[in-house]
């Protein structure tokens, strides 16, 4: 396991620190790895759910939701996108790493937000040794 995330570590912060060493008329670098882990999280179990048509006629068809999500160490989701479905986390224990946008990794521990609109892109993980812990809210549009 140490070894595993010692190569998606390097695989995530190599590009990064390759990218500080060239000079400025360097080609861009290469897109980031679309996986952060071998261990996909499962999906979150949704603790609440509202149905916005019914509150509001023309959103027929989109859902309020909340889950609660605990991720293993080693675990994490690939690259996936939130247009569509924006969302808002809060991290409520350990530490998560998080890539977005073609930007470099960064971490997340207990108290941060992490706000995925506009088609916000990305991947996280979980590289630390205690499961990370965190309460998601979207509201998903039909078909989602």
């Amino acid at each position: 396991m140490n070894r595993l995330k010692l190569a998606i570590l390097g695989l995530l912060i190599l590009p990064s620190l390759a990218q500080a060493q060239v000079p400025a008329q360097a080609p861009a670098q290469a897109p980031a790895p679309k996986r952060l882990t071998s261990v996909e999280a499962p999906p979150a179990p949704m603790t609440a759910k509202i149905d916005l048509g019914a509150e509001f006629p023309q959103m027929q068809g989109y859902t309020f939701t909340q889950s609660y999500q605990t991720v293993a160490p080693g675990a994490g989701r690939t690259w996936h996108s939130h247009a569509g479905m924006p969302e808002i986390v809060r991290i409520l224990s350990g530490v998560l790493t998080d890539a977005r946008n073609g930007e470099p990794p960064k971490t997340y521990g207990p108290g941060s937000t992490l706000i995925n609109a506009g088609g916000t892109e990305h991947m996280w993980a979980n590289f630390g040794t205690e499961p990370v812990i965190f309460v998601a809210t979207a509201i998903r549009s039909p078909g989602k």
